[in-house]
């Protein structure tokens, strides 16, 4: 003969184990960026971000407007551009927005935060006159100290 004893409160106990083993993932730490010295290049993807060092300022991609770069299987009178948009977010947690202007093939430069930052190269580059998804666009980037 089998018993089912019930003690009050397992329910509700096993409710509550139940919803903190769902928050954890919720309380974990941010993963850390990768760091990057200076001066150096590197690449983003829009949504990435790094951290330069030795200042701890935090680098992010977020997003490419106006991409109106002539597609490789066009002819166009003009080359085109595409605005390459980042956020830096300093130790003391100010931020600053800064916009790229890349035209055609060739690259962009910005100063902020006492950085020059060059948008070497713009990924992909289009190949006909579709949009581009934000998605899709890597963007490599070389910083460096701004010149005093």
């Amino acid at each position: 003969m089998s018993r089912n004893i019930h003690r009050p409160g397992t329910r509700a106990a096993a409710v509550l184990a139940v919803l903190a083993l769902a928050l954890v993932p919720a309380c974990r730490d941010r993963v850390a960026n990768p760091t990057v010295p200076i001066p150096s290049d590197f690449t983003l993807a829009v949504g990435q971000h790094v951290t330069v060092q030795p200042d701890n300022v935090e680098i992010g991609f977020r997003e490419v407007q106006g991409d109106s770069r002539c597609p490789t299987n066009v002819r166009c009178f003009w080359q085109g551009e595409a605005g390459v948009q980042l956020t830096l977010t300093n130790a003391i947690h100010q931020t600053q927005r800064v916009g790229i202007s890349v035209e055609g093939h060739g690259s962009g430069t910005a100063e902020a935060m006492d950085y020059r930052i060059t948008a070497v190269r713009l990924d992909p580059y289009p190949q006909d006159a579709g949009p581009i998804p934000q998605s899709a666009y890597r963007v490599t980037l070389h910083i460096e100290q701004s010149e005093p």
